[in-house]
């Protein structure tokens, strides 16, 4: 999960308006075992919202110290230690900072400064600890597969849910309790980016933050990213959509409705699409008979290797694509961002379903169309 934190800190574009260049408060911080002379690069926003270096400070004695500017709001500032992997996250909030750096495990660093800080640092621990937990069970839950210990693999897998449930509990709280906090919206952005909370859960917890931390750029685009994917919650009625066969003849939504229609996002390059493809025929032929169509949206970009697939893989269902891999104009309008990526939808379109695989789609076709 830190990784989506980094991929959040590396590409956001925090802006806050700067009060003149005027430096109110010191950073100050220990660095064990690294050289004197080391370099260390600061980064931050610009005005306009690039993330661009705005100091350089060398080590001296496995210290370093540098000022910062005053702000008028809260700014996410990183840094970065010559010949050190990984980056120390830390806000400017008109306080002074100081922060204990281990160049071994820059996560483990602690930064000590205002309130925001805090919460950055508790839920930079929580990552670790929750990652820690998920990659021992997983570690018990293969040995538990290999010796086909079925029974096992299922508590295994309970109590894998039961941690995730926790920590999402545990971050809509701080998200609940700290609508002023930039970090809280560093939280709820990577929730819904890890797909941990529905677009409308993100909606309810976004309406929680204040108008200034609404109002920034992160906050300002999270938003739009809501709205978008809202309208594919489960509820909704499926957007529509059309594009060329692997035979250049322009297939609609409407053309591949049966009583349950699959939307599979998938590509002949996508290894999990591949392996759930076999689940996914026995499936169709078992109930295509009563009702169960499927229409797969390519991600692909050769015609060849797409038509290949599906003879390869025996997909007798309808098959469109624009071949233009992740820039499909259907995954946008789905707000697909990883595949496999399934959506199930009604005879009126109404999706009832999403992400669904393997056993799980099986038991939802089953439960709507078993009797028919």
């Amino acid at each position: 999960m830190l990784k989506y934190v980094i991929f959040f800190i590396l590409t956001v574009t925090l802006s806050a308006c700067q009060n003149n260049n005027s430096m109110a408060n010191q950073f100050s911080g220990i660095i064990k075992d690294v050289a004197d002379s080391t370099q260390v690069v600061i980064y931050s926003t610009s005005k306009e919202g690039s993330i661009k270096p705005t100091d350089t400070v060398y080590t001296k004695n496995e210290k370093i110290s540098f000022s910062l500017p005053q702000v008028n709001d809260q700014k996410l500032n990183w840094l970065k230690i010559d010949g050190v992997k990984g980056t120390l996250v830390f806000i400017n909030e008109n306080q002074d900072v100081k922060a204990n750096i281990y160049r071994d495990s820059i996560r483990s660093s602690k930064v000590s400064s205002g309130k925001n800080n805090a919460i950055l640092q508790d839920y930079l621990a929580s990552i670790g600890n929750t990652g820690e937990k998920m990659k021992a069970l997983q570690g018990e839950y293969r040995l538990a597969r290999m010796k086909k210990q079925r029974e096992k693999a299922k508590e295994i897998r309970k109590k894998q849910d039961a941690i995730n449930d926790k920590y999402v509990e545990q971050q809509k709280k701080i998200i609940n309790e700290n609508g002023e906090s930039l970090p809280a919206l560093m939280i709820l952005s990577d929730m819904f980016k890890q797909q941990k909370i529905t677009s409308s859960e993100g909606k309810k917890l976004y309406e929680k933050l204040s108008p200034n931390i609404q109002d920034n750029p992160i906050g300002k685009k999270l938003n739009e990213r809501l709205e978008k994917t809202s309208k594919t919650d489960v509820g909704e009625v499926a957007p529509v959509f059309s594009a060329p066969n692997p035979d250049g003849e322009v297939v609609s939504l409407k053309d591949a409705m049966g009583k349950i229609t699959l939307i599979d996002f998938w590509a002949s390059w996508c290894k999990p699409c591949r392996i759930e493809n076999p689940n996914v025929v026995k499936l169709y032929n078992e109930y295509h008979g009563k009702g169960f169509n499927i229409i797969g949206v390519s991600l692909d970009k050769s015609k060849a290797k797409w038509k290949k697939a599906i003879k390869d893989d025996q997909l007798e269902w309808y098959h469109i694509s624009h071949l233009q891999a992740w820039q499909e104009p259907i995954a946008q309008k789905y707000n697909v961002k990883s595949i496999p990526r399934t959506f199930l939808i009604d005879e009126k379109g109404k999706i009832i379903a999403k992400n669904l695989r393997g056993k799980a789609l099986r038991d939802k076709v089953e439960a709507l169309l078993g009797d028919s």
